[in-house]
């Protein structure tokens, strides 16, 4: 791994994926193996902000190559591979997923979201929450408000109401937490403004997550508008 971060560093992006694919398959061939979702979910954001996203799919599929978390993992590639192929390329493959159940399709609804196309993403979100079973597991309904929640904040009521349903279902969702902390603190409305809630939102979120810089930056803010 060390080497492979190395010959990313040094602009050899193909020798440093096939280093860190073998490691990958080394690590997960033993029992004890890491947490595989955790590190999936490491890993994509990081290519991802790193501009590299297309660089993370061997690895996603060294994961794969494992047999273990078969459904997350192709959930993951699929995601990944709209993202940088064009959803066009996937677009079956996430239909089908949906009618599995209806709650998978905020997967398709983030590809939407990522091509720009906003409007087509939000109505997935609301069909989805209308066809959810009434006994859908909460923490899936949780994301999915939590998204609704983000990609609204042009609307801050309606962005609120998100985020409150979001965390009513599901109390310790991290991008819920931040998201909401963010918008209450950078909204121009008086009555939407509300820096001293939202150092209690973004606290919760940093616990939760501490190595996300992205939420200790939302905190910073957060305390600054509190006065401290």
């Amino acid at each position: 791994i060390g080497l492979a971060r190395l010959k990313m560093r040094a602009g050899d992006e193909a020798g440093a994926v096939a280093l860190a694919a073998d490691a990958l398959r080394r690590v997960f061939s033993v029992d004890g193996a890491p947490d595989l979702p955790l590190l999936v979910n490491t890993l994509t954001p990081s290519f991802r902000s790193a501009g590299r996203l297309q660089a993370a799919l061997p690895l996603l599929r060294s994961a794969e190559a494992t047999g273990l978390h078969q459904r997350f993992l192709t959930q993951t590639i699929r995601v990944v591979t709209a993202e940088t192929r064009g959803l066009g390329s996937v677009d079956g493959e996430f239909l089908d997923e949906s009618q599995a159940d209806p709650l998978d399709r905020i997967n398709y609804a983030v590809a939407l979201a990522r091509e720009g196309k906003s409007a087509e993403a939000l109505a997935q979100l609301d069909r989805l929450l209308s066809d959810a079973p009434p006994d859908s597991d909460p923490l899936k309904l949780a994301d999915v408000h939590a998204l609704k929640g983000a990609m609204t904040t042009g609307d801050p009521v309606a962005a609120i109401e998100s985020f409150e349903t979001a965390l009513g279902l599901n109390s310790s969702h991290a991008e819920a937490l931040n998201n909401f902390a963010w918008l209450l603190v950078t909204s121009e409305q008086s009555g939407i403004y509300n820096p001293r809630r939202a150092v209690e939102l973004a606290r919760k979120a940093v616990r939760l997550r501490p190595d996300e810089t992205n939420f200790q930056g939302t905190l910073a803010v957060a305390l600054a508008g509190d006065g401290q």
